[in-house]
């Protein structure tokens, strides 16, 4: 059915107003994604899944996106410790979320933390490695200010 609406879609002039229209009239999630990517609200998509409580179409949406639209890992953060069930269906893939933001430094360590205890479904087992590797890699950094460097930026009296 996917196919023959890309195809009809391409083919005849229709007015994305209306494909939204009747997608949603009709309960036709794929008709009302087509047009979001055909538009490129990806963000607006992986919302949909994500207010359907869909938690395998907005990880599939984060995977398909991801790399276009790095803003989608803080927002999967948050939905996937919105509850606990949801974070059971999320599975492996809250830690591939924070090795990304990680990674990509798309959020700051205190800004993941706050995200997580915005309610009690990430447990502190469940971020260990990230909480770990984040503090190793601050005090790698710190180390590696050499005194000289310090003394250069000291002002002077």
């Amino acid at each position: 059915m996917t196919l023959r609406l890309t195809l009809i879609y391409h083919q005849i002039p229709i007015d994305t107003s209306n494909v939204l229209l009747l997608s949603h009239l009709s309960n036709f999630r794929d008709g009302t994604i087509l047009v979001r990517e055909q538009q490129g609200l990806r963000f607006d998509i992986f919302r949909s899944y994500t207010s359907a409580n869909d938690t395998s179409g907005a990880i599939k949406a984060l995977r398909k996106y991801g790399s276009e639209e790095p803003q989608l890992y803080p927002a999967a953060l948050a939905y996937f410790t919105s509850s606990p069930k949801v974070l059971e269906e999320a599975g492996d893939e809250l830690d591939v979320v924070l090795k990304k933001i990680d990674e990509d430094r798309l959020m700051a360590p205190l800004q993941v933390i706050q995200t997580l205890s915005t309610n009690a479904v990430a447990t502190m087992g469940m971020v260990k490695k990230y909480l770990s590797e984040t503090i190793e890699r601050e005090r790698k950094e710190i180390s590696n200010v050499s005194p000289v460097s310090l003394v250069l930026r000291r002002p002077k009296p």
